[in-house]
């Protein structure tokens, strides 16, 4: 019994390390942003880390080995070619 407790307390544990540096490594996220997302995480380890995670791979900033990279798929002319494209997404952090 206390072998199961300790693999399942090793488990959240490893989830939560690796949604740390998920979100630590996602850019476009404010620091705030990350300090909320963070608090989640380790305040409601198993629900926050899976909630942080499934986001961050939804959206593609993730770690899939494709370097985090988003895609441009608006359409649309803009004349000037220094512009810049604010997206909002969905993420755990409550500053919108």
């Amino acid at each position: 019994m206390l072998i199961v407790a300790l693999l399942l307390v090793l488990l959240v544990l490893g989830l939560n390390v690796a949604a740390t540096v998920v979100i630590v490594r996602r850019d476009g996220l404010s620091a705030g942003g990350r300090a909320v997302q963070l608090l989640l995480v380790w305040l409601l380890p198993l629900i926050g880390a899976i909630l942080c995670l499934a986001v961050a791979t939804a959206d593609g900033s993730g770690s899939r080995g494709d370097g985090g990279a988003s895609h441009d798929t608006s359409v649309g002319y803009s004349g000037d070619s220094h512009s810049h494209h604010s997206y909002s997404s969905s993420d755990c952090s409550s500053d919108g």
